[in-house]
């Protein structure tokens, strides 16, 4: 879980008189992560075996797409879209983990697709 690394830095960025525009980003999106969490947890999934490969196949691709660019310190984790700079694997990872958990939720999934 995020929230005591994201609580540990926000108080290490408050002591160290960084501005609360820089730190308050992490607490606001901790806090929309765990909203969306909590309305995907909630809801029953029907799954569905190409969807699923259909959706870790895009995220690896979007894995891939992130050396197209020169990346930041040459650190090439980091895709700019205009002044906003997201860590795609941070988005994607999660979603090729839960697809993978819904694979193994099917009983002979690869004979099944």
């Amino acid at each position: 879980m995020a929230v005591p690394s994201v609580i540990i830095g926000v108080i290490a960025m408050y002591y160290n008189k960084v501005p609360i525009s820089i730190y308050g980003q992490n607490i606001l999106y901790i806090v929309i992560a765990g909203v969306i969490s909590y309305f995907i947890l909630s809801t029953e999934f029907k799954i569905k075996t190409n969807r699923s490969i259909v959706t870790i196949l895009i995220a690896v691709i979007l894995l891939f797409l992130t050396f197209i660019s020169s990346g930041i310190e040459g650190v090439h984790r980091w895709v700019s879209v205009g002044p906003i700079q997201f860590y795609v694997g941070v988005i994607v990872l999660p979603i090729i983990i839960i697809n993978l958990w819904k694979l193994l939720q099917i009983e002979n999934w690869l004979v099944n697709s």
